[in-house]
């Protein structure tokens, strides 16, 4: 259960090899996974993904 794991490590190579997507190479991408799906990872995952550790990232109820 490592998807955005494996969609992160390939994000920039897939932007920069299409015509129609890019962002700037010093744009910083925080990758997150929502509270209820990231207990399905690895437990170093909780901290690195949840929401709850990202600075500046919301927090909602019934969130699924």
């Amino acid at each position: 259960y490592d998807m955005n794991c494996s969609y992160m490590r390939k994000l920039r190579q897939h932007v920069g090899n299409n015509d129609f997507l890019n962002f700037p190479k010093d744009q910083e991408i925080v990758p997150g996974i929502g509270i209820w799906h990231v207990h399905g990872h690895q437990p170093q995952c909780f901290t690195r993904y949840a929401p709850l550790y990202i600075e500046g990232a919301g927090w909602i109820n019934e969130e699924v």
